[in-house]
């Protein structure tokens, strides 16, 4: 089912329907069930931070912001009540920070990094451990939800492209903007993906309109400082493909949740000052 975009109406539901998100003064209680899980997009002004939500307090972050940021991931990581961080995600060798990877691994106990094989060895000084990731490898990050990475890239434009399953549902996050990434993306089977956060690197341009033709996604999430690359005609083209887009930018702290049928989107378009 596509994501429903009139936030408000999502946050008046979220707020009053038992059982779903439901908010007290600074906090968000997902109220995760055995089968669900959810992921939120911050809308730091660097970087592309996620947070991969789990039952059971079981959290994943994805990437780790830049020093300057922490204040904030912590602000962001309290409002939803987490007390641990059980492991991260590196996406992108840009997007690895050791200073601040070592500060929240002390502060929120993280277990693992996890990385794409070629990243690897780039990843130096963290004081938890490394698992590499090649392509092909399925991850478990509990027993309803993995990882399935699609494209492990080493060079300039590339990184870790992975998706996350939990039947029906399936997330992609793509870092990599290049040639050979798209070539084998087009030799995949991504019909089933539902929701897709796309690449954009210093350039006026997407992944290419035959890709996101053959991933065919319901709703798609752009990083507030990947905007300003975009045009007219490539936001147009998301909008011509009945994709719901959304920009941390515009949209502020974007929680996405998933249950046994459908997902929901839910936007805290206050956290655009809080966090910018």
């Amino acid at each position: 089912m596509r994501g429903y975009t009139a936030a408000f109406l999502l946050i008046m539901f979220f707020l009053f329907s038992e059982g779903n998100i439901i908010a007290a003064g600074p906090q968000v209680d997902l109220k995760l069930k055995p089968d669900e899980f959810a992921l939120s997009f911050l809308p730091f002004e660097r970087g592309e931070v996620a947070i991969i939500h789990l039952p059971e307090g079981v959290n994943y972050l994805i990437n780790t912001s830049t020093s300057s940021q922490s204040e904030s991931l912590s602000s962001t990581l309290d409002k939803y009540g987490i007390k641990k961080i059980k492991g991260i995600l590196v996406t992108d060798i840009t997007e690895y920070h050791r200073d601040v990877l070592n500060r929240i691994a002390g502060q929120w106990g993280v277990e693992e990094v996890l990385t794409g094989a070629k990243l690897a060895p780039g990843i130096t000084g963290s004081e938890v451990p490394v698992l590499p990731l090649e392509k092909g490898t399925k991850h478990a990050l509990n027993q309803n939800v993995a990882i399935d990475v699609m494209f492990d890239g080493g060079t300039e434009n590339e990184g870790l492209d992975f998706s996350i399953t939990s039947l029906p549902h399936r997330f992609l996050w793509l870092s990599s903007h290049s040639q050979e990434a798209e070539n084998l993306l087009m030799n995949e089977q991504l019909s089933d993906v539902n929701i897709l956060k796309v690449p954009l690197y210093n350039k006026t341009e997407l992944l290419s309109e035959r890709l996101l033709n053959h991933i065919d996604p319901q709703t798609a999430v752009f990083y507030r400082d990947k905007k300003k690359y975009m045009n007219t005609d490539l936001v147009e083209l998301f909008h011509e493909s009945w994709i719901d887009v959304y920009f941390t930018g515009q949209h502020g702290l974007i929680t996405i949740k998933f249950n046994e049928n459908n997902y929901e989107v839910i936007t805290f378009p206050e956290e655009n000052q809080v966090l910018g």
